[in-house]
């Protein structure tokens, strides 16, 4: 079994195609992603796509391939072949006909598990498993969202320099492509804010193709598979002080010594760190307040938020089945009565209250006209960053179709932006996307003020 494992190692350090040197930037390197937003909650650089496959890849398929792969490169890595005439040429032409064939074989494998490898990062992405942020239309664009519908029109067409295309007429790339896990993800507070506790769990913790694919190496060296939280009746519970420092305790990886098992071991506790990781990163949103979870407290009626300081009290417990915040006693008998009932349930994460208005503005007399401008104030639409970046993307698509001639008013594509991202996208927030967009295209005729000019139309000749 080690010795499999050690020649998986050996071939992926020999494959071109997937090693880069700079995939271990994400333990060696402070410096953040351009593409970062929230600068002061998220240094993640994100990952380019070989690294990305390497990483959250089914480690069976990744294996298969890797030895296509060496195959193929061993029997000089053929691209074309040659069939010879059998009734002209006899047994030496059978003979090297069966020799193409085995080769072009060789190829064909080769290349159908690259395509897979592929195909299998493409759906993490469709399905939000994995977020993705790259430079539309240039290597010099300012990197931006890639919509998870967006990957059903994309395809991979250079994992080496991680860049993708669209299926379409106008063959569009994507530069700079960078993939991140959920709680990772530059817009990781838009992509959680609105769900339920248990779908956020499943989404950042629990459904990371990196942690799958974590487990299953786990299993192939013959370890355990590493269970997230601790059974404890009638709960499955998860302690959130325990992740401060993005670890996991040794009770949930087992009491398995690195000198018993070595390989066992290692992949266990690679496996238990980044379950850590990304469970601390949902902990820490809502500790520090860029995500309020509001849940039904214990004696029933609306529900409230809950206090940030509970998600950092050591008696803090969740319900890993439903969501629900339950308390330990540590002065508790026994184990059986350790945990106490749900304390809030149905817990939701939203985005955080703005603040109120300061006192000395509420006991001023409203007139008529300040009254209005409250109004206003309150309507006011909060642009979401993946709303602007899908409205520039929409828009990009848009400009590069018909890039001498744009074929409405502006106001008429705020309009339609509107009704697209109703509660998401303000007018300032289009109109910088609409620049964004004519620079990033380079349809500079769509920049130009006034109702687009009719095309001329010839008079019929007079009877």
């Amino acid at each position: 079994m080690v010795a499999a494992f050690c020649a998986k190692r050996w071939a992926f350090v020999r494959t071109p195609e997937l090693y880069d040197q700079n995939s271990e930037l994400i333990r060696t390197s402070e410096k953040q992603h351009p593409a970062v937003v929230h600068r002061e909650i998220n240094q993640f650089p994100g990952w380019r796509v070989s690294e990305a496959i390497r990483r959250c890849s089914d480690p069976d398929q990744l294996a298969r391939w890797f030895t296509d792969h060496r195959n193929w490169r061993t029997g000089g890595a053929r691209r074309r072949f040659i069939c010879r005439s059998e009734l002209v040429e006899g047994a030496d032409a059978v003979h090297h006909n069966q020799r193409e064939r085995a080769a072009k074989a060789s190829r064909d494998r080769n290349t159908h598990g690259y395509a897979e490898l592929r195909s299998s990062l493409k759906k993490a992405l469709f399905a939000e498993r994995l977020v993705a942020w790259g430079r539309y239309g240039s290597p010099l664009a300012s990197p931006s969202s890639v919509p998870a519908s967006a990957w059903n029109n994309l395809s991979i067409v250079d994992v080496r320099k991680s860049v993708a295309q669209e299926s379409s007429i106008t063959k569009s790339k994507i530069f700079d492509l960078r993939i991140y896990p959920i709680v990772h993800a530059p817009d990781a507070l838009d992509l959680l804010i609105g769900r339920t506790f248990v779908e956020a769990l499943h989404m950042s913790v629990i459904g990371d193709p990196q942690i799958s694919a974590l487990r299953q190496r786990v299993v192939n060296v013959g370890g355990r598979q590493i269970g997230f939280g601790f059974i404890w009746e009638p709960y499955r519970a998860v302690w959130p002080a325990k992740f401060g420092q993005g670890g996991m305790s040794e009770a949930a990886i087992g009491f398995l010594r690195k000198f018993d098992v070595p390989t066992q071991y290692n992949a266990e506790r690679a496996a238990a760190r980044v379950v850590g990781r990304r469970f601390a990163a949902m902990m820490s949103f809502l500790s520090a307040g860029h995500i309020v979870a509001e849940g039904i407290p214990r004696g029933g009626g609306a529900a409230v938020a809950v206090p940030r300081s509970l998600w950092q009290r050591s008696e803090t417990h969740i319900d890993l089945e439903n969501g629900d915040i339950i308390e330990m006693n540590r002065h508790a008998d026994d184990h059986t009565t350790a945990l106490s009932k749900p304390i809030f349930t149905g817990l939701m994460l939203q985005r955080p209250a703005a603040p109120s208005l300061p006192s000395v503005v509420q006991k001023q007399t409203l007139t008529p006209e300040t009254t209005a401008s409250f109004d206003n104030k309150a309507a006011a639409i909060i642009t979401k960053t993946t709303s602007r970046d899908a409205c520039k993307l929409w828009l990009c698509r848009l400009m590069t179709e018909s890039p001498v001639q744009r074929p409405k008013a502006k106001r008429e594509f705020w309009q339609e932006a509107r009704s697209k991202w109703p509660n998401s996208l303000a007018e300032r927030a289009f109109n910088k996307a609409w620049d964004d967009a004519v620079e990033t295209s380079g349809a500079v005729i769509w920049s130009a003020g006034g109702r687009p000019k009719k095309p001329s139309q010839s008079k019929p000749p007079h009877e």
